[in-house]
């Protein structure tokens, strides 16, 4: 067990969901294009640590940060924009992840057709992420997309059979980074010989920061309705 590298990964959740929160605290003063924005980049970044960066914490259990944190964050994002600002606005953010994930893939495919046809990289950069294929990517912008709408719906679902509210975000949330493993990386590294520790990892890594992104998220709820109250 790597300790190091668990601290690590905590740490940059922790930067990631205190980033998230701020600037929904600050969306009266800032507007919540500004969260949507930061989402985007959230999901941008995950594309590139998606391919590069694996941490292992045992030998095996692999993390990617990408796919672990930045991922969890934007479908806790939406799930904060749905709880406090209604569907219109999820409905907003959600669209604004697809429109993005059309553009991502449109650029990386294009530079790995520039890649192919000879053009040198400087320096001895990664073109790891450039390398994708089409399908990888148009496979990753539809899941994360059902993945949005699924928030919605779920969280819609629980709500009536639970009251607690922690127990709704958490339970929403498992549910659905479980459903995003298991679909992505059943489709994608389907024939793949390390596709079981791939779906363990991933399954393993995604819960421990629901759970991790739940607690800090339920206490941002109340806290943000005490001071709304007051």
């Amino acid at each position: 067990m790597n300790y190091s590298h668990i601290a690590f990964l905590f740490l940059q959740g922790t930067l990631v969901a205190f980033i998230m929160f701020l600037l929904f605290h600050f969306r009266r003063q800032l507007g919540i294009g500004v969260l949507f924005a930061c989402m985007v980049f959230f999901q941008f970044i995950q594309v590139f640590l998606s391919s590069d960066f694996p941490i292992f914490i045992t030998d095996s259990i692999i993390v990617s940060p990408g796919s672990s944190i930045f991922f969890t964050a934007i479908i806790f994002a939406l799930l904060v924009i749905f709880v406090k600002e209604g569907a219109a606005e999820a409905t907003k953010a959600i669209y604004a992840l697809l429109a993005m994930n059309v553009v991502m893939v449109i650029l990386i495919q294009s530079f790995s057709w520039g890649l192919k046809e000879g053009l040198e990289v400087p320096f001895n950069a990664s073109t790891s992420v450039f390398e994708n294929s089409t399908f990888d990517l148009i496979v990753g912008s539809l899941v994360i997309f059902v993945d949005s709408l699924l928030v919605i719906v779920v969280f819609k679902y629980v709500s009536k059979l639970m009251r607690f509210l922690f127990l709704r975000i958490l339970l929403t949330m498992l549910i659905v980074v479980s459903f995003d493993t298991l679909l992505f990386s059943l489709t994608t590294y389907w024939n793949y010989e390390y596709l079981n520790v791939i779906i363990i990892s991933g399954l393993i890594s995604r819960a421990v920061f629901s759970i991790f992104y739940s607690v800090l998220f339920y206490f941002y709820l109340r806290l943000s309705n005490s001071i709304d109250e007051n």
